[in-house]
């Protein structure tokens, strides 16, 4: 080969050497580059994970579903409780880290009139009569009615005495409880052969005279719509029990915030089971026979006009706890419901009382079972839709001298 020929040859390949060293040198730029970038984002998300953490810990916010209290709500809250547990000895109570206060309870209002002008139908008026001949069928009961009565001791095989529901993030205290009522009847009404879940879920979505996730108006209303339209079976959260079971996680305490309480949340109503359940909807449809009353709004009595004798009687408090007794003690649980105070939320155990300083926070339902006395203090027993963390596993015993404001049951 010519000497001019290699030495071109050379040439070339220290050229081609050069050219191939360069994109090395850029590729090692870029890495580094690379890693530089990573690394300021790394740093940037744990100032965000950071700061997020410490307004959390210092402002009310959520945490999987749990509003978590400010500073000033935990004190207010536990100077509540410690308070509580100084001046009396009848219940205990414990810091409740989900209890909310008044200021926590958006203002809003149910059109009374409206919602009873819903039900003012030809069935509706069947339910007013129902109310009077059955409350007059127990004036007839003359049993001897014992101090102390549990609706679980009586009807043992019915497991839905001993089942806590959980409303989660929805007012539906009055769904839950009348459903919960209403699953008990079922199965007194059956000997016991009949254990099944009322859907809490299509009660609260398919009753529009009934309320939503805001709350309800009437103890009634959930049972008139038992009697009119019947109702679905469907158990708890991620059950997979029966045609409708209920679609709120829970997430939020025990109980939640009324600040996840948004009527918007309320789901649309939809007649149709879960894909894998065995009957249609229309298949699985349960009704009642009647709708009643067993204790009622006084005003909401004298509206309706309704009959000088229940009038008479509801005005008789003695009267209206024997009637409760003797409704509980012969046909099973009823759903009652009160006004409840913000250190109800707080409930351990004990016999509680709302002899109180606190703020009455909202209405609420729950299912009524039975009576009782513990150290000359006669008590109501309920079972609440809080979960079973909340209270005495779930339930709560009240003193007989807090007021009931309106109680409601159905007979299949």
């Amino acid at each position: 080969m010519p000497k001019d020929d290699v030495e071109e040859s050379l040439v070339e390949q220290k050229h081609h050497k050069i050219i191939v060293k360069s994109p090395g040198r850029r590729r090692l730029k870029c890495y580094n580059d690379g890693l530089i970038i990573s690394i300021c984002i790394f740093l940037l998300l744990v100032g965000l994970a950071i700061s997020l953490l410490v307004y959390v810990k210092s402002h009310p916010g959520w945490v999987d579903g749990l509003i978590s209290h400010s500073y000033d709500d935990r004190k207010h809250h536990q100077d509540m409780v410690d308070r509580i547990n100084a001046e009396q000895n009848l219940w205990r109570a414990k810091y409740n880290p989900s209890a909310a206060r008044l200021k926590d309870v958006q203002p809003y209002e149910i059109d009374d009139e409206k919602m009873w002008e819903r039900q003012r139908n030809e069935t509706s008026e069947e339910a007013l009569q129902d109310t009077k001949t059955h409350l007059i069928q127990l004036l007839g009961l003359r049993d001897h009615l014992p101090k102390t009565f549990d609706a679980r001791r009586r009807w043992p095989d019915c497991q839905s005495m001993r089942q806590i529901l959980d409303q989660a993030g929805c007012g539906s205290c009055w769904a839950a409880s009348a459903a919960s009522v209403m699953s008990d009847r079922i199965c007194i009404a059956s000997n016991g052969k009949r254990q099944i879940q009322i859907s809490v879920e299509d009660l609260l979505t398919c009753c529009p005279h009934c309320g939503g996730c805001l709350g309800s108006l009437h103890s009634i209303s959930p049972f008139i719509h038992f009697k009119e339209h019947g109702i679905v079976t469907g158990g708890e959260f991620n059950s997979n029990v029966g045609c409708k079971p209920y679609s709120f996680p829970p997430n939020c305490g025990s109980p939640c915030s009324p600040r996840n309480f948004d009527s918007s949340k309320t789901p649309k109503c939809s007649k149709q089971c879960r894909s894998d359940y065995e009957k249609t909807y229309e298949e699985d449809l349960i009704r009642a026979s009647q709708a009643y009353w067993v204790l009622a709004d006084r005003a909401l009595f004298r509206r309706a006009e309704v009959w000088p004798l229940l009038l008479k009687l509801h005005l008789q408090d003695e009267y209206g706890k024997e009637l409760i007794k003797r409704e509980i003690y012969h046909f099973g649980p009823i759903q009652a419901c009160m006004t409840v105070h913000e250190q109800f939320q707080h409930y351990e155990y004990g016999i509680y009382s709302s002899e109180t300083f606190s703020n009455v926070i909202y209405g609420h339902c729950m299912k009524l079972l039975g009576w009782g006395e513990q150290d000359g203090k006669e008590y109501w027993l309920y079972a609440n839709s809080w979960g079973k963390s909340w209270g005495e596993n779930g339930f709560i015993r009240i003193n007989m001298k807090d007021v009931i404001t309106d109680a409601s049951a159905g007979l299949l």
